[in-house]
């Protein structure tokens, strides 16, 4: 039997530039996760470092890019869906929501940062460990109040995300996150128990 080769060479050759242009738009999607983690961890640092002006500047960097690559990648679902962006879009709804809870004293919304709901759970959950950061350095400069209020923010967000059970196939590694907030608050509780203990045994002694 003699076999034809209709449209063979020009299906492979339509396969091959089908596919060079996703791996063109996977590259650039890399290369603008990279990017964004790089913001977003710098931002993060920035916050506890005080520098308020240079973390800003640093998350509108990382908005920016995330928001091109989403547009960029709106004719390509399949690599803006692969993962590639997760990691890197987590790390920057936590610098995002750190600054604004420690700057202002508010909890910025999913719409407002304009991110999908699992990178905002997932974010969110890593935000209680920066918060239990900034209650150490509260309270080592003895701002106990302030510290409580971080810690009870610590506490609202903890009690809204154990509210989520989802398998880790649609968030993935969620429950260790809730898990680990759940003790960071305990622990940032009990922190600022003994502060307050310790600074009310001071003045006893000193009879403050």
């Amino acid at each position: 039997m003699r076999v034809v080769y209709i449209s063979l060479e020009r299906d492979v050759e339509e396969a091959i530039n089908y596919l060079s242009l996703k791996d063109k738009v996977r590259e650039e999607a890399i290369k603008a996760s990279r990017e964004i983690l790089r913001y977003s961890t710098e931002a993060t640092r920035l916050v506890h470092a005080g520098l308020y002006e240079e973390a800003l500047s640093n998350i509108r960097k990382a908005s920016e890019v995330y928001s091109r690559t989403m547009a960029q990648l709106a004719e390509h679902p399949d690599i803006m869906y692969s993962g590639i962006l997760l990691g890197s879009v987590v790390e920057f709804v936590e610098a995002y929501v750190t600054y604004y809870i420690i700057r202002e004293g508010r909890i910025p919304s999913r719409r407002e940062i304009g991110v999908d709901p699992v990178s905002y759970l997932l974010g969110l959950g890593d935000v209680v460990g920066e918060l239990k950061r900034h209650v150490l350095d509260l309270l080592l400069k003895n701002r106990v109040e302030e510290a409580e209020r971080i810690a009870a923010v610590m506490n609202d967000i903890y009690n809204n995300l154990r509210q989520v059970n989802f398998p880790d196939a649609l968030l993935p590694g969620f429950r260790h996150k809730v898990d680990t907030a759940r003790r960071l608050v305990e622990s940032a509780l009990e922190l600022i128990i003994y502060s307050k203990n310790t600074q009310m045994i001071a003045r006893r002694v000193t009879g403050g």
